[in-house]
């Protein structure tokens, strides 16, 4: 089954969802009271955590906190990204990348010498207060990583 995250439409009213078979229906919802608060790494987080959405990121193996995005939907997942935080303007992937790089620099996700692949920080320090949305605390990652570890 050739999956794709490639059917994100806008909604009128402000909201946008994903208007696909293969994308699941919440991925790109967009609720403007958060939009300012929630992170990337969160919702790149919360992608992972869903086994749907494993053909566009996906964990590595090894080691602990790594993933990788597929190369033929990373730029789906960064659309879904934008209309997630309800920008008017497409996000690409190239965007999505610097904010990755600016992640790097605060050391909260670092770029795996490997295309397309980066890693969460073991012990993120991020404050949770912006998101019933949100499935995933920083705590939540944390303890998810350091299982990873054992």
């Amino acid at each position: 089954e050739n999956k794709s995250c490639d059917s994100v439409e806008p909604v009128h009213g402000g909201d946008v969802a994903v208007r696909s078979q293969t994308c699941d229906e919440n991925w790109a919802y967009h609720d403007a009271s958060v939009s300012r608060r929630l992170r990337l790494f969160h919702f790149l987080f919360e992608m992972l955590q869903d086994p749907s959405m494993a053909h566009c990121l996906s964990w590595a193996p090894a080691p602990p906190g790594v993933f990788s995005f597929s190369s033929r939907n990373k730029d789906q997942v960064a659309a879904l990204w934008g209309q997630r935080k309800g920008n008017k303007r497409p996000m690409t992937y190239q965007k999505m990348s610097r904010a990755l790089r600016n992640y790097a620099r605060s050391g909260q996700i670092f770029k795996v010498k490997k295309k397309l692949t980066y890693q969460f920080r073991n012990n993120p320090k991020i404050s949770r207060r912006s998101s019933t949305k949100l499935k995933y605390s920083c705590n939540n990652i944390s303890k998810y990583l350091s299982l990873e570890l054992k």
